[in-house]
């Protein structure tokens, strides 16, 4: 490491005729602390003069990182990475390594800002720590598959999701149906799993032929929880609605969900 060292105090004849050299001094392998450095005068007088140096310790930067798990699954391992070493040394430095925790659980609900993970307790003789806390993030089991004897995460029939494109006729009432489910395969119900739904495009088509029927007579105002079908469900009424108003159409739809991901669909009106 390297300090700059200028001379002790001379006395008033001295600075007369003195040079002050201010001298860099290369201290390899010194540890953070205080040190006096000392020197022998030439060219004014042999009186020895000292200077103090003072070597800080170098920064550390401790990020948590990111993680995920399924909704009431197995909590995963919490890691982090240091940036900041100097002079080629590594973690093998440090006397602490650090240790990080969550408060998110195998029991902790789905939450659109997740869980922090922090952590700390990381000691070394020539480094300070800072912390940078990272997030947990809880989600619903991945698309497609097994909840409650179907799809999990996607659009459920009558509006298909692959081969052809589910088509109604206009003025019916379209049964759009989901679910999501846990780690274990359970269908989750809980409030506040909807967090937005729109039509997101819309795209004409001449090709297109009405091949679905009629499902319901009663439309919904938003998606509600089924507890018989233990689905999420919204009946949309394409009658005299702004939104869906024109035959041999595409529509195009996102339901927005609590984890932050999204089920995309799409069906055709005639």
């Amino acid at each position: 490491m390297n300090c700059a060292a200028s001379s002790g105090a001379f006395n008033t004849s001295e600075v007369a005729t003195a040079n002050l050299v201010t001298a860099t001094v290369t201290m390899s392998g010194a540890s953070a602390g205080n040190y006096t450095l000392g020197a022998t005068g030439t060219s004014v007088s042999s009186t020895s003069r000292t200077a103090s140096a003072n070597i800080t310790p170098a920064p550390l930067t401790v990020t948590a990182l990111n993680q995920s798990m399924v909704l009431h699954g197995l909590v995963p391992s919490l890691t982090f990475k240091i940036d900041g070493f100097v002079n080629g040394e590594g973690s093998s430095v440090l006397t602490m390594q650090p240790t990080c925790t969550t408060t998110g659980t195998s029991t902790s609900p789905v939450v659109v800002t997740g869980y922090p993970i922090t952590c700390s307790g990381a000691t070394a003789a020539n480094y300070t720590f800072t912390y940078v806390n990272g997030t947990l993030t809880i989600t619903y089991a991945a698309p497609g598959g097994a909840c409650d004897g179907d799809a999990s995460h996607q659009v459920l029939q009558p509006i298909n999701t692959t081969g052809t494109m589910s088509v109604f006729k206009m003025g019916s009432t379209v049964p759009t149906k989901f679910r999501v489910c846990d780690a274990s395969g359970a269908s989750i119900g809980t409030p506040g799993v909807v967090t937005g739904y729109g039509l997101v495009a819309a795209a004409n088509s001449s090709s297109i032929s009405v091949d679905e029927d009629a499902y319901s007579t009663t439309p919904d105002l938003a998606f509600r929880w089924d507890p018989a079908g233990q689905q999420w469900i919204f009946n949309q009424s394409t009658k005299s609605n702004p939104s869906l108003n024109k035959t041999n159409t595409i529509y195009y739809f996102a339901i927005n969900l609590n984890d932050g991901t999204s089920i995309l669909f799409q069906y055709g009106l005639k």
